[in-house]
């Protein structure tokens, strides 16, 4: 009876071995399967963060893009100036011209004014190409006008874009942080497990307890 209690007893141990030992290896298991997900997932927000990342370079490209262009709108806005300023230097020039003229056609002879008024037309038609190219930039002017008018209307769009990549970067940062909080929550809830396995082992492999009496031995009749 003694050798068959023991034997109950070392068959009980054995199967509560297996099934901690089957437990663990399923935990084990789990845990691994649950940290392939994590790293898949670890690995879609490296894409979307590199994506979002790759978008806000191309903004800054934009960006500088529309600096130089606005340097190069300011330069313009300078050369228009001076040419105003030049155009009315020009008219000034003109009317005291005509006022020469006026005197030299009253004071010269008929031969002297026959010249000096060539010299007047040459001068008109000097004057109307000139006025020619000032047409010419104010038609270009007009139409940097309205490029600007389509460029303001693209800036706008590029600022809603930044503001709207700037609301997907707080939500991939939030992503972030419940995965990680998850992923600690699993590590402890497994950790906890393997050390109750562990336990467990520990306490099975004391049967049969060393300190219990052993059994009276059967009086023959």
């Amino acid at each position: 009876k003694l050798d068959d209690s023991s034997y109950r007893r070392s068959k009980t141990s054995t199967i509560v071995l297996s099934v901690g030992g089957a437990m663990l290896f399923i935990s084990v298991a789990v845990f691994g399967f649950m940290a392939a997900q994590l790293s898949k997932r670890s690995a879609d927000l490296e894409s979307m963060v590199l994506a979002v990342g790759k978008r806000v370079v191309e903004m800054n490209v934009g960006l500088e893009q529309f600096q130089i262009i606005n340097d190069s709108i300011e330069q313009l806005r300078f050369t228009q100036e001076a040419f105003r300023d030049a155009q009315i230097q020009l008219t000034e020039r003109m009317n005291e011209l005509n006022g020469s003229l006026q005197i030299v056609q009253n004071e010269l002879p008929a031969k002297a004014a026959e010249s000096v008024g060539r010299q007047s037309e040459a001068f008109t038609a000097r004057v109307g190409e000139v006025e020619t190219q000032i047409k010419s930039q104010r038609k270009i002017t007009v139409d940097l006008a309205k490029s600007m008018q389509g460029l303001t209307g693209q800036v706008s769009s590029l600022r809603k874009q930044i503001s709207s990549v700037g609301e997907l970067n707080k939500d991939v940062q939030a992503l972030v942080t419940l995965q990680r909080e998850r992923y600690y929550e699993l590590l402890q809830s497994q950790a906890q497990k393997v050390s109750a396995a562990e336990t467990s082992e520990e306490v099975l492999i004391q049967y049969p307890n060393p300190e219990a009496p052993l059994p009276m031995p059967e009086i023959a009749n």
